[in-house]
């Protein structure tokens, strides 16, 4: 129940109200001077500044403590006229016109920020936070809202308040200090981001004594947010993403985020909304069901900043070094800064050929299904590659049957291109030619430097972090075709030479990033990073998945990743596809508000989403 800030803000209410009263009482007796009183007052903000995590919300209950029991007092004189009641009621108004009181309580503000600091490592405030999120429509709208709503029972709380005022003598500092109570009670009910119901409108009698209740029921479910920042944090603990704007949220809505133009539906039956909420987002990797993030998002919103950071933070938190595929070479200078090793990919070359420690027929099987997946290439297209990359083999001596031959030295693109070429020469008639023929641009394609014998030193790229700078390679289908090879033969590495597991069940992270130009949805299979998504532990790798486009990655890739992090996308079938994604399943309005809150995100702003707790928006940290 504490982890709710309303709980908190009622419960030091009560805790504070009772400190003065007793303090009240035992005064009477010996008569303690006001010193007292402000030595006791300033001890309880202290106190509240670290407790509610906010020393704005501490001296706002404070003031409201004195105040409700002033307001109290003075409305049990008119009815009892008892002496000792008169003097208890005195002794708060002395206190509460002491200068130095004043003083001594408004210098306290900022050395509390210093003391909540040095405590709980975290310098923030939550009322600041959360009056960000407020604008001056949302204010207006909910004053017209509640005035429409319950005109009847504002009415009525407005008239017991006037008889109050009267009963305690209208021109008399009781009925003044007690209707400003009244004020400032409706005020806090306008602030919130609905009106509230007719019980809080109607009570707002209470003045000062419902003002911390009014207040607390502002805040719920808003979270005291005790977090320590990143140097507060002892290594491995977690990744701070950034700051929390807002949580998806089920109920009647009541402080929603105002950070994005999203309508708001007045409506008084439950919803799916953004509400307001505050704190660091700490993203523990061990409380996943698996180790693997994507990040989404249109260019320029943020995507490969916050890889960076997590490349930075992975190896600072958890030792885990990471191998990035990098499109654009835009990793380079990052991991040159944290003494990790570059390899530029056209000065390199991988043979898709090699067998890796599979037979034969399953390599024929692997290539042909990853360039009939890159080349879009057609049924017939895959029976006659599969033919020529089996009479390759065999122009090497190797045979499926005979595992002794596979050890002799494998063919390579160029083979295979000698063997379509032959293969067109030998055809019978134009049909049998043409089928060899629509495989040759591919071929030829392929037959270049970077697909000849393996040169890549796996074991120097896998000891630190690393980027396999693809900028100078040409062309998409390259790119992921070098890519699919790398990852298979990591995997293989990885498998062969058997790996440290960290805390995590990982030994490094693959980051892929422009991912949906070199890992393309294709056949009903999944590609080969879906299946070493799915099959992660078996190899100890996580990946970072990275993408404009998620409607165009494997769907094995979408579904086996426990993180998502969403910056703003616009087009419409990308945005639709990875709300759903994001949301997990749909009940009445909850993909529709994912959704629009991913289009009309700000730069830097995600909506994140793990396993361990409802959709956020998140101010991203870099």
């Amino acid at each position: 129940m504490l982890n709710s800030l309303s709980w908190r803000i009622v419960l030091w209410y009560v805790v504070s109200l009772v400190s003065i009263v007793m303090m009240l009482v035992y005064t009477h007796t010996i008569m303690i001077s006001n010193t007292s009183f402000i030595a006791l007052s300033l001890l309880l903000f202290y106190i509240g500044a670290v407790f509610l995590n906010s020393p704005l919300i501490s001296y706002i209950i404070t003031l409201c403590t004195w105040l409700s029991l002033y307001t109290i007092l003075g409305i049990l004189c008119t009815v009892y006229h008892d002496v000792s009641v008169i003097l208890y009621q005195t002794t708060v108004l002395e206190l509460l016109i002491t200068p130095l009181y004043i003083i001594l309580l408004l210098l306290s503000i900022p050395l509390s920020y210093y003391l909540k600091y040095f405590i709980i490592r975290d310098k923030g405030d939550i009322l600041l936070v959360y009056i960000k999120g407020i604008s001056v429509s949302s204010i207006i709208r909910n004053v017209k809202s509640t005035l429409r709503v319950n005109v009847v029972y504002l009415v009525a709380g407005l008239t017991i308040s006037t008889i109050i005022v009267f009963k305690l003598g209208i021109y008399t500092i009781n009925a003044t200090i007690y209707f400003v109570g009244v004020i400032i009670y409706l005020i806090l009910v306008f602030l919130s981001v609905r009106g509230y119901n007719y019980l809080s409108i109607l009570l707002s009698f209470s003045s000062w004594v419902g003002l911390p209740i009014i207040l607390a029921v502002l805040f719920h479910p808003v979270k005291p947010s005790i977090v320590k920042t990143v140097k507060g944090l002892s290594k491995g603990k977690g990744i701070v993403l950034g700051d929390i704007q807002a949580v998806l949220s089920y109920g009647t809505p009541s402080n929603m985020w105002t950070g994005i133009p999203i309508g708001h539906p007045k409506m008084h039956h439950d919803i799916w909304y953004w509400r307001t909420s505050v704190g660091k987002y700490i993203l523990n990797l061990r409380s996943q069901t698996n180790p693997h993030i994507l990040i989404v998002g249109s260019s320029g919103t943020g995507k490969s900043s916050l890889a960076k950071y997590l490349v930075k933070e992975l190896l600072d938190n958890y030792g885990i070094p990471c191998l990035i595929i990098d499109s654009h070479n835009e990793y380079v200078d990052l991991i040159r800064s944290i003494q990790g090793e570059v390899v530029y990919a056209d000065e390199i070359s991988v043979n898709p050929l090699d067998l890796d420690g599979v037979s034969p027929r399953e390599r024929i099987v692997q290539v042909a299904d990853t360039l009939q997946r890159i080349f879009r290439l057609g049924s017939l297209q895959r029976v006659t590659l599969e033919e020529v990359l089996e009479e390759a083999y065999s122009r090497c001596g190797i045979e499926s049957d005979l595992p002794e031959t596979w050890s002799n030295r494998v063919p390579t693109f160029t083979t295979l291109l000698r063997v379509i070429e032959d293969r067109i020469e030998s055809a019978r008639n134009a049909s049998e030619r043409s089928r060899y023929e629509s495989l040759k641009p591919y071929i030829r394609l392929l037959a270049s430097s970077v697909f000849l014998e393996t040169t890549i030193p796996f074991e120097r790229i896998l000891r630190k972090p690393c980027t396999i700078a693809l900028a100078k390679v040409p062309g998409d289908q390259v790119k992921a075709i070098i890519t699919e090879v790398l990852l298979r033969k990591i995997a293989h590495y990885m498998y062969l030479k058997g790996f440290t597991k960290s805390d995590l069940g990982i030994e490094r992270y693959i980051v892929v990033d422009e991912a949906h130009r070199i890992v393309k949805r294709g056949t009903s299979s999944p590609s080969l990073i879906g299946r070493l998504i799915m099959e992660s532990r078996k190899y100890g790798i996580g990946f970072i998945i990275i993408t404009q486009q998620p409607l165009d990655l494997d769907e094995a890739i979408i579904a086996n990743t426990a993180i998502k992090i969403s910056f703003s996308i616009s087009e419409p079938k990308n945005l639709d596809y990875i709300a759903k994604c994001i949301s997990g399943y749909t009940q009445l309005n909850r993909v529709d508000v994912i959704k629009q809150a991913i289009h009309y995100l700000p730069r830097g702003f995600s909506v994140v989403k793990d396993c361990t707790s409802e959709p956020c928006i998140v101010k991203i940290r870099y």
